[in-house]
């Protein structure tokens, strides 16, 4: 796991694109049109949604949710094998929240109905977000990372 600022930079632009691209194909999937739909425009959005998640997650949402999985993990005795759930737990409801709002205020531009369009958002993306970080981006994303930094920061990863 990263170590230094710049390692967590790194780790951070490795993983908002994973989680920002499978979101939006799922959010088109659940539309009418389906994955049909997808287009440059898809890409536009996808790239608009990486820079809102970049904007945040590095400066404000991340350390936020260290600081309650790290407490978390404290108060429970959490195995380290559990901590990477914790965290993921954490940073997932932080940003998940945020990025349906944009999401939204990008398709939609802020409707009259806004906060029933928002929950009706987050209902299914939640779910989705947990399960894709948990089970698919976040150990691909630590997998790669970690090959990465064996190979630029040798002397911070433990021997094996």
């Amino acid at each position: 796991m990263p170590k230094t600022k710049l390692q967590e930079l790194i780790f951070t632009l490795m993983m908002v694109p994973v989680m920002v691209t499978w979101m939006v194909l799922y959010n088109l999937w659940l539309s009418p049109q389906g994955l049909t739909g997808v287009s440059a425009r898809t890409g536009a959005t996808v790239l608009e949604l990486c820079a809102l998640a970049l904007a945040v997650e590095f400066p404000l949402i991340s350390p936020a949710a260290h600081a309650i999985a790290f407490r978390i993990a404290r108060r429970t005795s959490c195995s380290p094998t559990l901590l990477p759930v914790v965290v993921a737990l954490c940073m997932v409801s932080l940003m998940c929240p945020y990025m349906s709002f944009m999401a939204m205020l990008l398709q939609r531009r802020l409707p009259a109905e806004w906060a029933s369009v928002w929950g009706g958002m987050l209902r299914v993306n939640y779910p989705m977000a947990l399960a894709w970080q948990l089970l698919a981006a976040g150990p691909a994303v630590r997998a790669a990372f970690a090959s990465l930094q064996k190979r630029l920061w040798p002397a911070s990863v433990p021997a094996a």
